[in-house]
């Protein structure tokens, strides 16, 4: 059903716009998520550690990865592929209900984050 892998510092567990058929749970370690803008420079969208999950949305929606994950110490991820948890969250409502909280706080926060970067790039309005 799923899989325990050991990775070492600085490897990339996925690359934005990979196809994303697996998400992983943070067992141990840090993960970096990013994505590059339109001249190449890394952004950082935040980091991962134990306990916590990346890669759940290619992995619930069958796109690409919307962002790269890369393991900033060395990290045990317990990799979950899709075929496996559609019909587990399907069996636990409450599992389903739990992954909904976390996709609301991401978007929570990503909002704030857009937000804030608006901010700093629009010019003063003249009234």
């Amino acid at each position: 059903l799923s899989r325990v892998v050991t990775l070492p510092a600085q490897h990339v567990v996925f690359q934005m716009a990979d196809a994303g058929t697996e998400m992983c749970v943070v067992l141990s370690g840090r993960l970096k998520v990013s994505v590059a803008n339109r001249e190449g420079r890394e952004i950082v969208l935040g980091t991962v550690g134990p306990g916590e999950i990346v890669g759940e949305i290619a992995m619930l929606d069958g796109q690409g990865r919307s962002a790269t994950a890369m393991t900033l110490t060395s990290c045990d991820l317990l990799m979950i592929h899709r075929r496996d948890f559609m019909p587990f969250l399907e069996q636990n409502p409450k599992a389903a209900i739990d992954l909904i909280n976390v996709l609301a706080l991401r978007l929570r926060l990503n909002t704030e984050q857009l937000a804030e970067l608006i901010a700093e790039e629009e010019p003063p309005r003249l009234e």
